[in-house]
């Protein structure tokens, strides 16, 4: 078969190329739309002081890979109020792959064209602070976008919540705080008060300025609120039961209050012990120290010799620097301690004189009637309290969430498959069946010519 023939039999039949074609762009349309999928994708960094060292804000590793745990993943899907999604496929479908810098890439590949030591050079190689976080998804390219911001601004609120501060704010049930005899509900109260004081006082240490746009608070401001709540409502409540002795069972809360004192004396103790071991560990840390420090006898051979004593220097000041360290450790340790037996042993006093308050045959229903509204309304204020605490914390965690991590891009979303590249292959095919019939067609033809 001549190539003129080859080129007649294909223009003959180019009806049956125009039909494969066709039929190729039809099916591959079908399958494309079957299996189509799109990809969501964002830049991440994280930004806090530590992050180039790889670690977190209280020092822990940093891990991007939570980003897929199921925990983040259930509380993006519960924000975006889907139902009867199928958590571990979305986390499946999720992937985090870090970003490193060219500079950090060339300077990698110096070192090992010029055969450095990998271990050597550890010191200098900076963690990366770049990640790319994607989400494929077959449901639609919006969804694919809905569910990856759901999924990071969660994150965001996970991290800050654990590698920052973690929510200690804890609601109150009256009708349970109101079981308890009176003086235990005051204790009860006081307790949870004064750990929200500490609570908001600490994380108002790194942002004072801060206040919250939805609630007007300030985490100072709420720490002054709880004061207030403890330092008059439940100052007169506790003056109340006190001054009056009231009590639902005498003979109950006597014996409570001893076996309190009493746990208070094996604290003092306890903590007098741990303080005095502290104290002496003190004592033998500084005195070996200040031995290795400036004994002569540690000194190298070559006294005389400038780049000795020079050498000498610099290492006895990364000693100094290391013990130092360990020794105010040891310090706090120690304060803390014996701050802990003084509070033990002031309660224990309080808990012995208040024994005596409580005689047996209290009957003045007025009294205790008046004792547990004002209770009651206490506990309602904490509460009216809690909820405003709750959502300045929770406008708090957003806004460190973007101190500590920042979205570089923004979520863009795109197929995951190439459409061009499946059309192109599909439009190929054909043209080779194409070919192949044609061929075969002017084969057959000219074989029955042949025959005749």
């Amino acid at each position: 078969m001549s190539i003129r023939d080859f080129i007649s039999s294909i223009l003959d039949h180019k009806r049956i190329f125009a039909f494969l074609i066709a039929l190729s762009v039809v099916l591959c349309s079908i399958g494309l739309k079957l299996t189509e999928s799109h990809t969501a994708e964002i830049i991440i960094k994280y930004i806090c002081d530590s992050a180039e060292e790889g670690l977190t804000e209280n020092g822990q590793k940093i891990n991007p890979y939570e980003i897929n745990s199921s925990l983040v993943v259930k509380n993006a899907v519960s924000a975006l109020g889907l139902k009867n999604t199928n958590i571990e496929g979305i986390c499946r479908n999720i992937t985090i792959t870090p970003i490193i810098p060219t500079s950090e890439q060339e300077k990698y590949a110096s070192w090992i064209e010029k055969f450095s030591d990998y271990e050597k050079n550890e010191d200098e190689k900076k963690s990366t602070v770049y990640y790319s976080v994607k989400y494929t998804s077959p449901v639609g390219k919006d969804y694919a976008k809905r569910m990856l911001s759901a999924v990071i601004s969660q994150y965001r609120l996970f991290y800050v919540g654990k590698y920052t501060y973690s929510n200690d704010i804890t609601q109150l049930s009256g009708e349970t705080v109101m079981q308890y005899d009176y003086y235990d509900t005051v204790d009860m109260l006081r307790e949870k008060i004064k750990s929200n004081i500490d609570y908001l006082s600490r994380i108002s240490s790194a942002d004072n300025d801060y206040r919250s746009p939805h609630t007007g608070y300030s985490l100072l401001d709420l720490a002054a609120e709880y004061k207030s709540l403890s330092e008059q409502d439940l100052s007169v409540a506790e003056r109340m039961i006190v001054e009056n002795g009231i009590t639902k069972n005498a003979w109950y809360l006597r014996n409570s209050l001893q076996n309190k004192a009493t746990e208070s004396q094996y604290d003092i103790e306890l903590n007098n012990k741990k303080a005095e071991t502290q104290r002496n560990l003190m004592s033998v840390y500084s005195e070996k120290n200040e031995q290795y420090l400036w004994d002569k006898n540690n000194r190298n051979e070559d006294e005389n010799s400038e780049s000795s004593q020079v050498r000498e220097n610099v290492e006895r000041d990364k000693v100094y620097a290391q013990t130092k360290s360990v020794y105010d450790n040891l310090v706090l340790d120690y304060v803390k301690y014996r701050t802990d037996s003084l509070n033990a042993d002031i309660d224990k006093q309080r808990y012995e004189n208040d024994i005596n308050s409580f005689p047996d045959g209290f009957s003045n229903k007025e009294l205790q009637d008046e004792l547990e509204k004002r209770l009651a309304d206490t506990c309602e204020k904490y509460n009216n309290l809690y909820a405003l605490t709750k959502s300045t914390i929770e406008d708090y965690n957003t806004y460190k969430s973007a101190k500590s991590i920042e979205c570089i891009s923004g979520v863009v979303s795109h197929k995951s498959t190439s459409t061009v590249f499946y059309y192109a292959v599909s439009i190929i095919l054909a043209l080779m069946l194409g070919v192949v019939l044609s061929v075969l067609l002017m084969y057959l033809r000219k074989k029955d010519t042949d025959d005749e």
